[in-house]
């Protein structure tokens, strides 16, 4: 009797004890004493759309007041063998009844109780056919009813486990749900202010900083993978940090978690170890940098880094993404046609674009119409020509206060004389996520590109034309008046 009271004891700190996130069972009627499978088990406040199962580990042989004999069910019985974890914590008979305490105090060891709980757990996922039902939760709730005597193991994947107890008679067992599903917080940082929020605008090749922000919840710190897909961004390796209790605590590459290459389209996976560095109501944070690629999407709806956890068994969390937006600087080069507002494109202009930092200019490097970088060196500096229909398109650009230079003018217009200061700034759908730019300069605001007018050069008036000729016209008089006088002179000469 003394042994049965200690296995009972046993079974009692399983049911107070592993129940991680869920108080102990409690009946809400009076057992009968029979095992005809008239036991209930009501999980309230169960997380709708979660699964949840139920595995019967001990049946009832038989009970007088607070004695119980237990037997090992079939699919069971193999835990409790061999090597597996469950020989470890229970003697069986061989006629498959739990004798006695395999270890002495196992009692009072809390964590041991917890072991066992967790040991259950992880040998049922590894094989097939031995929960007695599985069911999904609805309006808050998930029940099983038809159940005989017996301990069971409840799980869920909401996390990790649910709870364990007795089920004795025709009771119907409640179950409190406190585990809690995880969620994850994607920002990423703005400059130059440096917040941190939803969305950014940077330019090809800038590094851009990320933030995750994980809250643990009860019931759920097992299993974390950490899942990070990006487009028109280049993770930079090594630059993963992951901290929790505001920042005070680091965790260890290796030893708490580890940085996986997927297979399945994601830029990258982090995989927490279940080490017990983990603990319900955490708040771990993860960062990182991405660089801007040259694949990156100008405008439309930007960038996008999408984040989401898979946690406890087959629980995920929902996607939560920012957004990076690239722009492009648009010019039009014109000059006026015969109407009033008619305008005429003009093709091969050149200009440059500079930006500036004090009397320090920068001027921008591309490959084709993409930017490349910049460099101090005017004569380094990539050239942009105008189409046949007067149009330059510069692609990759941050949105910020740049400078416009014409270097060479259509052949027959005068170059502008002054550069011209234009402010990119951004604008943003909230409701479906599209960017746009606008160009401010010269008082105007245009919301697609930056219009260039050229002159025409001016044909100067001539000084020759009629002054010439008079001079052709006199001197011609003169010289027949010279004629004319030579031959008078020659026949007064002759008449002498």
């Amino acid at each position: 009797m003394k042994r049965v009271k200690r296995v009972l004891a046993l079974l009692a700190a399983f049911a107070l004890v592993l129940a991680m996130a869920v108080p102990a069972w409690a009946a809400s009627t009076a057992a009968t004493g029979d095992n005809a499978g008239n036991s209930s088990i009501t999980i309230d406040g169960a997380v709708n759309g979660k699964t949840y199962t139920l595995y019967r580990i001990f049946d009832v042989a038989s009970k007088k007041d607070d004695g119980m004999v237990y037997n090992v069910t079939t699919a069971w019985k193999p835990f409790f063998e061999g090597n597996n974890a469950g020989k470890g914590y229970v003697e069986i008979d061989s006629l498959g009844q739990v004798k006695s305490l395999k270890k002495a105090g196992f009692v009072d060891d809390s964590e041991n109780a917890k072991a066992f709980a967790a040991a259950a757990l992880v040998w049922a996922k590894t094989q097939s056919n031995i929960a007695v039902a599985s069911v999904t939760a609805d309006d808050n709730e998930a029940s099983f009813t038809g159940l005989k005597e017996g301990y069971y193991l409840v799980d869920t994947t909401t996390g990790s486990l649910c709870s364990v107890g007795n089920v004795t008679g025709a009771t119907a067992v409640k179950i409190k749900e406190k585990n809690g599903v995880p969620s994850v917080d994607k920002q990423v940082q703005e400059d130059p202010d440096s917040s941190w929020g939803d969305k950014n605008d940077a330019e090809i090749g800038q590094e851009v900083n990320f933030k995750t922000t994980i809250n643990v919840t009860a019931g759920n710190t097992t299993n974390y993978v950490l899942h990070d897909k990006m487009t028109g961004l280049t993770y930079k390796a090594d630059s993963i940090q992951i901290t929790k209790a505001n920042g005070t605590v680091a965790l260890t590459q290796g030893t708490d978690y580890t940085i996986e290459t997927p297979k399945d389209g994601c830029s990258f996976e982090i995989r927490f170890v279940n080490n017990g560095k983990l603990n319900a109501g955490d708040v771990v944070v993860v960062t990182y940098t991405a660089t801007v690629n040259a694949d990156a999407v100008v405008a439309g709806t930007g960038n996008t880094n999408e984040t989401w956890l898979d946690y406890g068994n087959n629980g995920h969390t929902t996607h939560d993404t920012t957004r990076t937006y690239v722009w492009e600087f648009k010019i039009y080069k014109y000059t006026k046609g015969a109407g009033e507002n008619e305008t005429v494109a003009l093709p091969h202009a050149e200009f440059v674009l500079y930006k500036k930092s004090g009397e320090t200019k920068s001027y921008l490097t591309a490959s084709g119409n993409k930017l490349t970088g910049w460099t101090t060196e005017e004569n380094s500096a990539a050239k942009f020509t105008s189409d046949n229909n007067g149009n330059i398109s510069i692609s990759g650009l941050d949105a910020g206060e740049y400078y416009l230079k014409e270097t060479k003018a259509p052949d027959g217009y005068n170059k502008l004389t002054d550069d011209i200061k234009v402010v990119l700034t951004k604008e943003y759908n909230e409701s479906t996520n599209v960017g746009t730019a606008s160009f401010a300069y010269s008082n105007v605001t245009k919301a697609d590109k930056v219009e260039v007018e050229n002159n025409a050069g001016t044909t100067l008036p001539s000084t020759g034309g009629m002054g010439t000729t008079v001079f052709y016209v006199v001197g011609g008089g003169l010289m027949a008046v010279a004629v004319v006088l030579l031959v008078t002179k020659k026949r007064m000469e002759n008449k002498r």
